[in-house]
């Protein structure tokens, strides 16, 4: 420890010119910093685009009667659904379930209750056997149309994934928890639909995995509704099969996005399903009916979208390995200047006899400690400016997507008065991915924080190497005198 004590004392004594070497490696920290969120920003924008829509193929079962009203698509089988889900090149999947349900044990958001009040005193037969929420079976939360492509984002917990699929767990809306005091972990029972009075509701208990927040515009509102259940502070998110499982009649698998490795993989995908299922199959509720096989896919995206983005990320990867380099180099020659100005003082310890590991580990640890405060400072300023840095280098590209689908919603709200998404998606426009001007790097802190400890031993193995080469000179050299 004596090496450690000497090498505080001298950075205490010499604390003016200590101050000034940290503020210079703050600065040159931050700025490597900025450029690594601006690489993780970019290539995060990339990989949510790439994977929700770029390499994504929706497919549908089409039947040929009564082609056009909401209840045009048939059912997935669970065979059907292996086949699609298990294929070669698919990553992730999306099996899409949405129907009524009921929140049991708990009250529900009304957005204007004089005249939910004055309905049910109108109607309350009715009321009575209506569901108060709306179901979603999700695979994968993060990229599901209906979830982050509606512009919905987790604030607590975690979202649901393929694993979760037969587990009772739920995502519930901020607004829905802190109506009912409902807590990540809290257990809540729930109800199937009641179909106006026409089924029994089965119960269930689901534990709360994680609470959304739920955006004021969003591609899942519908005009003209106030009820409970079509109020998107009401919509619980559920593994696909636990409603399916409960009943299979009312929550009918009748979307499937799959999400394949690369959109190279896409043709070769659709080729083999195509292989597999044919053009065409019976329906499964309807005899007589046959159920055609559609699948949509964006083969523009990757030209218009992430192809620009790409090279953004190109660039930014390409500078942080630079400005990298550059900040080694900086820190290297610093410290080289700190010793060549030492020489005597070492020489003078070396001749008398002090240990050169000793007098390694004080040139270390006077070294390590101002790159070490100025690494947190730069870390902490890193996570600060985060959303900034972020909004810079995707924000442009997320409003331009943003405001297209923004667009093509009021269109269709014009000509057809209430727009719905599920509609929208029933008639195979599948491109739903509401985006964020800023990407959460917070999510990846872990990643940043582990680069600066690998920055940091980085460079104690660098100054390392520095000061023993420094040190294994002779006394008389580093005196300056010849023997």
């Amino acid at each position: 420890m004596e090496p450690v004590k000497r090498g505080i004392k001298y950075l205490l004594y010499h604390r003016w010119k200590t101050l000034l070497i940290f503020c210079i490696y703050s600065v040159l920290f931050s700025i490597l910093l900025i450029m690594v969120v601006m690489n993780l920003s970019s290539g995060r924008f990339i990989e949510d685009t790439q994977k929700a829509i770029g390499n994504a193929v929706y497919i549908r079962k089409v039947r040929d009667e009564g082609y056009g009203r909401r209840n045009n698509l048939g059912i997935f089988s669970d065979a059907e659904i292996e086949m699609l889900t298990q294929d070669k090149d698919v990553d992730f999947y999306n099996v899409l379930v949405r129907q009524y349900g009921n929140v049991v044990d708990g009250e529900v958001y009304i957005k204007e209750k004089e005249r939910y009040k004055k309905k049910q005193e109108l109607h309350p037969d009715i009321f009575e056997d209506s569901d108060n929420c709306t179901f979603i079976g999700v695979s994968n939360s993060r990229y599901a149309p209906f979830f982050a492509g509606a512009g919905f984002r987790l604030k607590e917990g975690t979202g649901i994934t393929e694993e979760d699929e037969g587990e009772p767990v739920a995502l519930v809306s901020e607004t829905l928890a802190a109506l009912n005091g409902w807590k990540v972990g809290d257990t809540v029972k729930l109800g199937t639909t009641k179909c106006l009075g026409m089924l029994k509701s089965i119960e269930f208990d689901v534990r709360i995995k994680g609470i959304y927040g739920a955006p004021k515009e969003s591609f899942v509102n519908q005009t003209g509704y106030y009820t409970p259940d079509e109020l998107q502070e009401n919509y619980i998110f559920l593994p696909w099969d636990t409603p399916y499982k409960l009943d299979p009649v009312s929550y009918q698998p009748v979307m499937a996005f799959v999400y394949l490795k690369s959109s190279d993989a896409i043709p070769g995908f659709i080729g083999r399903m195509k292989e597999e299922f044919g053009e065409e199959s019976p329906d499964l509720t309807q005899s007589g009916w046959m159920d055609k096989y559609e699948y949509s896919w964006d083969e523009e995206w990757n030209e218009l979208v992430s192809g620009p983005m790409r090279e953004i990320h190109n660039v930014a990867d390409a500078a942080m390995w630079i400005v990298l380099a550059g900040v080694v180099l900086s820190v290297f020659l610093i410290s080289l200047s700190e010793l060549q100005g030492r020489k005597k003082e070492m020489g003078i310890w070396l001749a008398c006899g002090e240990r050169r590991s000793k007098i390694m580990g004080q040139i270390l640890t006077e070294r390590m400690v101002p790159i070490l405060a100025a690494l947190i400072i730069a870390v902490s300023a890193g996570f600060a400016t985060a959303g900034a840095v972020s909004a810079g280098v995707v924000g442009n590209s997320s409003a331009q997507i943003n405001r297209q689908l923004k667009q093509d919603r009021e269109n269709v709200d014009f000509w057809e008065y209430i727009y719905s998404m599920e509609e929208e998606l029933r008639q195979g426009y599948y491109d739903f991915y509401n985006l964020e001007n800023t990407v959460d790097t917070y999510g990846s802190r872990y990643e940043i924080l582990f680069a600066a400890a690998g920055w940091y031993l980085a460079l104690a193995v660098v100054l390392g190497f520095q000061t023993c080469v420094f040190l294994n000179k002779r006394p008389a050299v580093l005196l300056g005198r010849e023997e």
